[in-house]
């Protein structure tokens, strides 16, 4: 039972250096680069009057989202045969690409205006061909632009801060913020084997009841961010696993391989899932503010 239990607990370990490890070398890569260059990885300050809280809504996604309208329907036109609304597309999506272009005085120069030119052209001559390669052309300017910046959009406009969540601990009854509950959440998780390990069946059971108390807490601290019930990572399928983890530790014999299975699984499915989702924006969110 003891190396089944060893076997678990270094399996779980590695989950989370992993994650650890690969943010880690992220950092140093980060941080090895020259000052100007870290700085230019950064999104314009400007760009925060277009996003809430400064704005009441995501203006600029939205003046994006205009814009891929008309330039879409472009495509739409040329391939119904009907150059002449392609034209007019044309004329909207320009004029929307030029309002964009001024907008943030630090990406001006994202918005190069030969490419338009160009379309403009190929839309006169009327040739599908010249047409479908000048779109290509500028769809690159906007691809070129998406790569490095729309993630980091997302993440910093998007994505809550987890550091404004607090959460009421169910076993201490004190305020955590989310950082530390999860802490406390994982030393229930972990201290469930160790004392297996060491025969310490009720130590166990007791590891066990605070990991079920806290776990529940976590699903409630969704609505923390998300105002819908959560139908990942703590949903009816992890709780069935929690539930006969449980009924595992109950046993009058206990077996070690059903303890790992069940271990594993809700390590794999809920801790694991959900920091590869969550934790990059996160840790993104924090070393922005490092340099901001």
């Amino acid at each position: 039972m003891k190396k089944q239990i060893w076997f678990y607990l270094t399996t779980f370990v590695i989950i989370f250096i992993t994650v650890g490890a690969v943010t880690h070398y992220d950092d140093k890569a980060t941080r090895s680069e020259e000052s100007g260059q870290r700085s230019t990885a950064l999104l314009p300050a400007s760009l925060d009057a277009f996003y809430p809280p400064q704005a009441d809504r995501p203006l600029f996604t939205m003046k994006m989202l205009e814009m891929d309208f008309p330039f879409t329907g472009i495509v739409v036109d040329v391939l119904e045969d009907d150059i002449e609304k392609a034209r007019e597309n044309f004329e909207k999506f320009k004029t929307l690409y030029v309002e964009l272009s001024e907008l943030i005085p630090e990406w001006e120069h994202k918005f190069p205006m030969e490419p338009v030119h160009e379309l403009g052209e190929a839309l006169r001559t009327g040739n599908p061909g010249a047409i479908m390669g000048a779109m290509e052309n500028v769809g690159t300017v906007c691809h070129d632009c998406h790569v490095p910046n729309m993630v980091k959009v997302q993440q910093k406009y998007h994505w809550p801060d987890f550091n404004m969540i607090t959460v009421q601990d169910p076993l201490t009854n004190d305020i955590l913020d989310f950082a530390m509950f999860m802490r406390y959440l994982n030393v229930n998780f972990t201290g469930i084997f160790l004392n297996l390990e060491r025969g310490n069946i009720e130590n166990a059971r007791r590891y066990f009841q605070g990991f079920t108390a806290r776990f529940e807490t976590l699903k409630e601290s969704c609505q923390g961010c998300h105002d819908t019930e959560r139908m990942y990572y703590v949903d009816g399928t992890i709780q069935s696993q929690i539930q006969k983890l449980g009924q595992t530790l109950d046993e009058p014999t206990i077996n070690p391989q059903t303890v790992m299975g069940l271990a594993m699984d809700i390590g794999k499915q809920s801790c694991q899932k959900c920091h590869l989702v969550h934790l990059p924006a996160a840790f993104a969110k924090k070393e922005w503010k490092k340099l901001e």
